[in-house]
């Protein structure tokens, strides 16, 4: 609080800058958390704003800022995941949009109203002003950790704190984040080539856990 500002010049650096990386990366693991490992890739990508102002100086954008995917898991079944300059589609952003044969899921509303799921008590009492409150289903995220905003990085240091002290896992794993970076650098290749990318990197879905509200 009160420091000089971070020059944010790294975030449009090649390699790792970029809404890929910063954000999509979350939507990403949470898509193949439901729908398991993708299967191959298709993409269109580029830089949308070539140069960016911080304090005067001019920043030159090297990491694409504008790039879709197309995510083939097979069977039939297809996803988009987008990383853009700005924007999003969904009020119920972060969450994901479903769109399924009986119904569609958006966030926490089925076909536009609340429904049960595992957790869903925990939805109640989250603060409106918390642009990351879906968190708030989260296990660790209680009492004042609830109002804090990117509650979810709370989250991530408690798991690592019950892995230390009680040798309980996180069900977030290496090789599932190595198959989304797959998914990630391989979208970059098929924007290049034009081709489609078979994906060669896969992970075991852990089982949800099952929250108590």
């Amino acid at each position: 609080m009160g420091g000089a500002p971070i020059d944010p010049a790294w975030y449009f650096r090649r390699p790792g800058g970029g809404p890929m990386y910063d954000m999509t990366v979350y939507a990403l693991h949470q898509l193949t958390s439901i729908l398991g490992p993708a299967q191959a890739v298709i993409a269109l990508s580029g830089i949308r704003i070539r140069e960016r102002e911080f304090l005067g100086a001019r920043i030159p954008t090297e990491a694409d800022d504008n790039t879709i995917l197309l995510l083939d898991f097979g069977d039939g079944l297809v996803a988009v995941a987008y990383g853009t300059a700005a924007g999003r589609n969904s009020a119920q952003f972060p969450a994901g949009l479903y769109f399924g044969t009986r119904g569609t899921i958006d966030g926490v509303l089925l076909n536009g109203e609340p429904f049960e799921f595992p957790g869903d008590g925990f939805m109640a009492g989250a603060p409106r002003s918390n642009r990351n409150a879906h968190a708030s289903v989260l296990p660790h995220v209680v009492g004042n950790h609830r109002d804090i905003d990117e509650s979810h990085v709370f989250e991530d240091i408690m798991q690592l704190v019950d892995w230390v002290l009680d040798g309980t896992p996180t069900p977030v794993t290496a090789e599932h984040a190595r198959h989304v970076i797959d998914i990630i650098e391989s979208g970059y290749r098929s924007a290049r080539t034009g081709a489609r990318q078979a994906l060669t990197t896969s992970f075991d879905r852990a089982q949800p856990a099952v929250l108590q509200s």
